[in-house]
């Protein structure tokens, strides 16, 4: 089958290249559809960085696109925003160069090594810090729009709770300006009708599809029945909350899908969680229109319905079905 990429001019990369007077290339870390990603070492700084070198793409000016995105968030702190750190962009045989942060890796490479999804933990530390940058990219009116496991990636597994940080924006657009593309597995109803204009729902949709992938895991009955700490870190509850939480991202209709504040208020993220793993419930997010603003998270009373059984299967609109391991006697949200 022919490359449908094959026409887009490549950049000659190995160890050892400079790609600037101070950045030079150490490891080849990936490549995609529109770029490679390099691990440098700053002559400059001293410390490692992670360079994307952008394909020629003629009639596309995607790195034109990220460079306007960046800028814009450029004031933003990754620590508190979850989203990466741009540090300069540069020209290297004529192909366009990003530097940023260089961080661990990325989501979907996590799952895959572990051999099982997300532990309800993780799970949520991830929702609550994608939710708060998308909280922050809303404030400027940007969409993402290529949210998917491989676009979050981790700062560094060995610690924990794990942080991540949601990045490339080559695909970014504002609220208002046409799209180049959305990843076809977590396009959004929207997208595939052509419905303008656009909107930042289109990313809860994209982020409700990655946690689908993402969180199926969870360790055996036998194991959960002899943990004495049990029912502090795998509440029945949550299971029931979770559901809910995807049925409220995952709406055909983008008026009806939650926002990102929503959904740091949604119970999943604020009822039944162990002490010690979740952050203070008080954080300081940008409103819809406004950086930044203080918000007191507060969570909803309401509980979705629910019946008894030993497995769950959660209908996800345009989905299909996605399936939760339950332990015994335990409730499933419908």
């Amino acid at each position: 089958m022919d490359d449908p990429y094959a026409f887009l001019e490549e950049p000659d990369l190995s160890v050892g290249t400079f790609l600037s007077e101070s950045l030079q290339v150490m490891d080849l870390l990936g490549e995609g559809a529109f770029g490679h990603v390099t691990k440098c070492f700053s002559t400059k700084t001293g410390e490692m960085e992670a360079v994307k070198i952008i394909k020629k793409f003629p009639g596309l000016p995607v790195e034109k696109n990220e460079v306007v995105i960046l800028e814009q968030l450029r004031s933003l702190d990754p620590d508190t925003s979850n989203i990466i750190k741009w540090k300069e962009s540069f020209t290297y045989q004529d192909h366009m160069c990003m530097s940023y942060e260089l961080l661990d890796q990325d989501l979907q490479n996590y799952v895959k090594a572990r051999g099982e999804g997300l532990l309800i933990p993780d799970l949520k530390s991830v929702i609550r810090q994608v939710a708060t940058a998308l909280q922050h990219l809303r404030s400027f009116k940007i969409v993402h729009a290529d949210i998917r496991p491989e676009n979050i990636m981790i700062v560094d597994r060995r610690q924990q709770p794990i942080r991540v940080r949601l990045v490339d924006f080559g695909l970014s657009f504002q609220i208002g300006d046409r799209p180049f593309f959305q990843a076809t597995g977590y396009r959004a109803p929207e997208v595939l009708l052509g419905i303008h204009p656009l909107t930042e729902a289109i990313d809860i949709w994209s982020t409700g599809a990655t946690l689908v992938e993402v969180s199926h895991g969870q360790p055996s009955d036998e194991i959960l029945d002899r943990g004495k700490d049990t029912a502090s870190y795998f509440c029945e509850q949550d299971k029931n909350l979770f559901a809910d939480l995807l049925k409220r991202m995952m709406q055909l209709d983008q008026d009806e899908r939650i926002t990102p504040l929503e959904v740091l208020q949604h119970p999943f993220l604020n009822e039944s969680s162990p002490q010690g793993l979740l952050e203070n419930n008080a954080v300081s997010l940008p409103g819809p229109d406004e950086h930044c603003r203080d918000v007191s998270l507060e969570s909803s009373s309401r509980q979705p319905g629910a019946q008894e059984g030993d497995s769950c299967v959660i209908e996800i609109p345009s989905l299909g079905c996605a399936c939760f391991k339950v332990t015994k006697n335990s409730s499933c949200g419908t």
